[in-house]
């Protein structure tokens, strides 16, 4: 958020509690939220992460991807393809 001009430097950590204390008051165990790993079928070794909300409102189920974060080392790889494509699947 720094890098992108939204927080400046010095407020940022506590812009960042203030925000996941908002988005996620029970953490993990926020309810609707999912948190998921992303892993490497061959190694089985961890290369990312991300998480997601699935809720109905009003009748109608909402799907919003929050976070989906990889591993600098395993970046251009397609594992950010590979979560989005699962994520589309789970939100039909």
């Amino acid at each position: 958020m720094v890098e992108r001009g939204v927080w400046d430097s010095t407020g940022a950590e506590e812009a960042s509690r203030a925000e996941f204390a908002q988005l996620l008051p029970e953490g993990v165990r926020t309810p609707r939220y999912r948190f998921c790993h992303v892993i490497e079928q061959e190694s089985g070794k961890r290369v990312g992460e991300t998480w997601y909300i699935s809720q109905t409102k009003g009748g109608k189920t909402q799907f919003w991807i929050d976070w989906i974060w990889i591993e600098p080392p395993y970046r251009r790889r397609g594992y950010a393809s590979q979560v989005l494509a699962r994520l589309e699947e789970l939100a039909v």
